[in-house]
């Protein structure tokens, strides 16, 4: 679960996008990918829906 959302968040996927997707705040993404804020003290549905869409966009193919 855990690399899923890192290599999400280190894609050139836009924060709006992902916000849009899974309804996970801009300042959350942006924290996240400037590691002011940690994945692990995430929600569990948070890391879901996070996941939910990377497999959204890389399973898919």
């Amino acid at each position: 679960m855990r690399e899923k959302i890192e290599k999400l968040l280190q894609s050139d996927i836009k924060g709006t996008t992902i916000e849009e997707k899974t309804g996970i705040s801009r300042a959350v993404i942006s924290k996240l990918r400037k590691n002011q804020r940690s994945i692990g003290g995430l929600r569990l549905d948070t890391c879901e829906k996070l996941v939910e869409f990377y497999d959204e966009i890389y399973l898919k193919k």
